[in-house]
């Protein structure tokens, strides 16, 4: 069977079945069935930035730790697979839509360092201040790092396929 990209952009399962060809020829009779496309659950992925923040080692120690027999690969397995679920609540409750928690603390910042201009004598502006500074501070820099494995991933990706993105030729001499 061959197919166009319109086809293949339908997001639809399909389905090919051949039949056994007939005794004097070598062409099998297909029949095609299109079935609606069912997005399934995604693939986990482990980001970087996760351990930077002051919980991880807790997380892990915890899930480690805790007692499973079988064999070493079973263990392994298991104990992973224990570990997913609070490594998405951790990612959840700190990481999630990065970009635009950044933009809301550097929002934040901004009115914070506004009050402060008129009143520069009020020292828990001045703690506040510094605490923001802090947040925004790591929260750029895990989004720096979110971002940067993002884009080796889709390096790495598209320069595997052999595209036209990896064999184009550099603009730079």
């Amino acid at each position: 069977m061959l197919i166009n990209p319109s086809w293949s952009s339908l997001h639809r399962l399909t389905h090919v079945h051949f039949e056994p060809p007939g005794a004097f020829t070598d062409h099998s009779p297909a029949a095609v069935r299109l079935d609606h496309y069912a997005q399934g659950r995604r693939n986990f992925k482990f980001f970087n930035m996760w351990a930077t923040h002051d919980q991880f080692l807790q997380v892990i120690s915890s899930c480690w730790s805790s007692p499973i027999h079988g064999t070493p690969m079973y263990i392994l397995c298991r104990k992973l697979k224990l570990l997913k679920g609070p490594l998405k609540e951790l990612n959840r409750f700190h990481f999630s839509h990065i970009s635009e928690r950044v933009s809301r603390l550097e929002s934040q910042l901004e009115q914070l360092q506004t009050a402060f201009q008129h009143d520069k004598d009020n020292q828990l502006l001045f703690e506040q201040d510094k605490l923001l500074r802090s947040k925004l501070s790591s929260l750029k820099f895990a989004e720096k790092q979110f971002f940067s494995q993002k884009i080796k991933c889709k390096f790495l990706k598209d320069s595997d396929r052999g595209s036209k993105f990896f064999h184009a030729p550099s603009e730079h001499p």
